[in-house]
């Protein structure tokens, strides 16, 4: 016998997308609606650029200029990262993120406002993918051995 679960709740003002937690606390990132976005097997991701694309733009969108010089010469894996997805199994949003960062109750708290999930069921989901911060050295063969997985 097989069991389906029907998407019915009202996911309201809540976003997906891609974001970076920095180091004073903060998430930055890009987002849109839901419903903008492009089912991928059961969930709903962002349908817009990925970290490597959207890192430039981001920091300057964020940052001052002198400091979006230095962190854009760091890379994008330089601040933890991760998305929130929404998996139409289970009504629910997911954030995936760092192991260092799931039981962290400020990224919390700021993921959550950042994506307006308020009265939404969440999920932090650790994926090793997102495990480390990780900065670009000066040195090719090193930074394309650490960036390139």
């Amino acid at each position: 016998m097989k069991r389906y679960v029907h998407a019915t709740a009202d996911r309201g003002d809540a976003l997906i997308g891609i974001y970076w937690y920095t180091d004073d606390c903060r998430i930055i990132g890009l987002s849109e609606p839901v419903d903008s976005g492009t089912l991928d097997g059961p969930y709903l991701q962002y349908s817009g650029k990925n970290h490597l694309q959207a890192w430039t733009e981001v920091v300057c969108d964020n940052f001052s200029e002198e400091d979006q010089r230095a962190l854009i010469a760091k890379g994008f894996k330089s601040l933890y990262r991760g998305r929130c997805i929404y998996s139409t199994m289970t009504t629910t949003f997911e954030i995936t993120c760092s192991s260092d960062l799931v039981d962290n109750e400020e990224f919390r708290r700021k993921a959550k406002e950042y994506f307006q999930l308020t009265n939404c069921r969440v999920e932090f989901v650790p994926l090793r993918h997102y495990a480390a911060k990780i900065e670009l050295t000066g040195n090719p063969s090193v930074d394309t051995y650490y960036f390139d997985q």
